[in-house]
């Protein structure tokens, strides 16, 4: 009987850790004018991406931080390979932050397999992309 419930109380604790290590799980990118595909980008325009997933997978929330571009209007996160176009899965019509619901089989696979995903981030002056950014843990 000691071992059953020893057993079962591993059990919880394991499950436990993982839920809380998951819940608040975060992905990153560093994003650059160099990394929007075609050279179509913002030459000198830097910065850093962050998404922060909720406890519930259909919760996004994405901040951003540039650096020698004009004023961000929107943020998209797209699903696409390193080098490759995408296509827009999430898109914050804003200029440095924004939470949104998404479905959440999207926002558990961004969450397990953010390598898959980029942030994308617009201006007037660069309306399809001025800098971007691989997403990683």
């Amino acid at each position: 009987m000691k071992k059953a419930l020893l057993a079962i109380f591993s059990v919880v604790l394991i499950a436990a850790s993982a839920y809380l290590a998951y819940a608040g799980a975060t992905a990153g990118a560093n994003l650059s004018g160099t990394q929007e595909v075609g050279g179509g980008g913002d030459p000198d325009g830097s910065g850093q991406a962050s998404v922060k997933f909720g406890p519930s997978d259909n919760n996004l929330c994405v901040a951003i931080y540039v650096d020698k571009i004009s004023t961000p209007t929107e943020i998209d996160i797209c699903r696409g390979a390193a080098g490759t176009n995408g296509t827009v899965v999430a898109s914050y019509h804003t200029s440095d932050a924004g939470c949104l619901s998404v479905d959440p089989a999207l926002g558990r696979d961004i969450k397990q397999h953010p390598e898959n995903y980029y942030v994308n981030v617009l201006n007037a002056d660069y309306p399809s992309g001025a800098i971007r950014g691989q997403l990683a843990h």
